[in-house]
């Protein structure tokens, strides 16, 4: 599993959306650390997400996706991510 898997599998259909939006918000945080791993606060992840997201044209729906979920998912994530990204193999972490 690597980066392009991810973002392979998050373009399939819209992101965040009922069904999908836990898997969605992990592997869109697991990419956004990976890319950047000095974010160090919910807020800087969800703010990473948010140009991936645009910068990888994946699909968004302002109506279906649940953008608030992640945005309380984020401090739980930030718990983790740290410790993913230091085991060498972030994207093991990941959930396809």
């Amino acid at each position: 599993m690597n980066r392009s898997d991810i973002i392979k599998d998050l373009k399939k259909r819209d992101v965040l959306v009922e069904g999908s939006r836990n898997n969605d918000a992990v592997n869109l945080a697991i990419v956004a650390y990976s890319d950047d791993p000095s974010i160090a606060s919910a807020i800087n992840l969800v703010g990473a997400i948010s140009r991936l997201i645009k910068n990888e044209e994946l699909s968004f729906d302002e109506s279906t996706s649940d953008w608030e979920y992640l945005v309380n998912k984020a401090p739980e994530l930030m718990k983790y991510l740290p410790q993913w990204y230091d085991t060498g193999d972030i994207y093991s972490y990941a959930i396809i």
